[in-house]
């Protein structure tokens, strides 16, 4: 994969992941693996990115995000082995939690799943599984 395409696919995983749940751990895993400690800009820039996601502004995030990772890669020649790894492990750490509630009157519709993950809904209806 071209240092490209592997920013490319490393924004989208780090984008989900500002989403998700388990955004901390993974905010860890990226400030380690990039080599950035608190004071350093790059860490409050990934901040900001996800102050974005939540205001859902993902297009200005991917674009920061996406700024951030070229210029990481522009000073280290390792950084394709590092996104590579760092991709490996945003992908298999996130849990996407999707809330569509819908009220009208008395009918209420309220998914809430991960990857294996449960729906549950009012009335004793619950659904369990991997979507394709």
């Amino acid at each position: 994969m071209g240092i490209e395409a592997l920013i490319a696919a490393l924004a989208a995983g780090i984008l989900k992941a500002m989403a998700a749940d388990g955004w901390t751990a993974v905010r860890t895993k990226v400030v380690r693996a990039l080599g950035i400690n608190g004071e350093d800009r790059r860490a409050t820039d990934i901040d900001h990115c996800r102050s974005a996601v939540e205001r859902g502004d993902t297009a200005t995030a991917r674009a920061a995000l996406t700024s951030l990772l070229k210029e990481y890669a522009d000073e280290h020649r390792d950084a394709p082995a590092t996104f590579q790894g760092l991709l490996r492990s945003v992908s298999g750490s996130t849990t996407a939690v999707t809330n569509n509630s819908v009220n009208t009157g008395d009918i209420s519709n309220s998914i809430v799943a991960g990857p294996g993950g449960t729906a549950v809904g009012a009335g004793g209806v619950s659904v369990s599984g991997n979507a394709p």
